[in-house]
């Protein structure tokens, strides 16, 4: 899948043909940087979904071979397609997207007591746990990267650039997983304010 358009700031157009023949409005108000950009759109079939666009192949890579893997697991959004495009937004040019479920929420989590902070990092855990059950290493413990639902009690990890897979489970299977938990709670406190 191939697409090419040059977007203003905050212009809202129909893109045609990107979606399988499908149109959806994008306002391009969204986060982007030169790096990468995450769009939020609705789709007729799909739904409520987030398009991530790269300028590289790494953070792409690493994106997608994380959600393959862990696609089913707690707290992983699902994966709906990717590959290539061209699309230019204020100035940077994006050359890969991946299209996944929008998942909706506080981003990062903002815990309103102590019982909800512990709620949201057993709910982490939970999300941990399944990371090592398919032998990926989770990385970049920003509680920026997590959306939470205090609605539904659910927690999103909604940035897999940084993490990589392992050929077999090892103890930095299990070290890495203890180091997400630990340093997102600590930044999450910081966040927060301390308990």
């Amino acid at each position: 899948m191939n697409y090419s358009h040059t977007l203003s700031d905050g212009e809202r157009l129909k893109l045609v043909d990107f979606f399988g023949g499908e149109s959806v409005n994008i306002d391009t108000s969204c986060y982007a940087s030169e790096k990468s950009a995450a769009i939020h759109l609705d789709h007729d079939e799909l739904g409520a979904v987030t398009l991530k666009l790269y300028d590289h192949d790494e953070s792409y890579r690493k994106e997608i071979e994380a959600l393959q893997r862990l696609q089913g697991s707690y707290g992983v959004p699902d994966l709906h397609s990717h590959g290539t495009c061209e699309i230019q937004i204020s100035g940077a040019q994006y050359s890969r997207f991946i299209l996944r479920q929008r998942v909706d929420g506080e981003c990062p989590p903002r815990p309103a007591d102590p019982d909800e902070f512990d709620l949201v990092m057993h709910e982490l855990e939970k999300f941990v746990a399944a990371c090592g059950a398919s032998n990926v290493l989770p990385g970049d413990p920003k509680p920026e990267n997590a959306v939470w639902n205090p609605d539904s009690k659910t927690l999103w990890w909604i940035d897999y650039g940084w993490f990589k897979i392992a050929e077999e489970h090892s103890e930095m299977v299990t070290i890495t997983g203890l180091a997400l938990v630990s340093g997102f709670k600590k930044r999450l406190e910081k966040l927060v304010g301390t308990r």
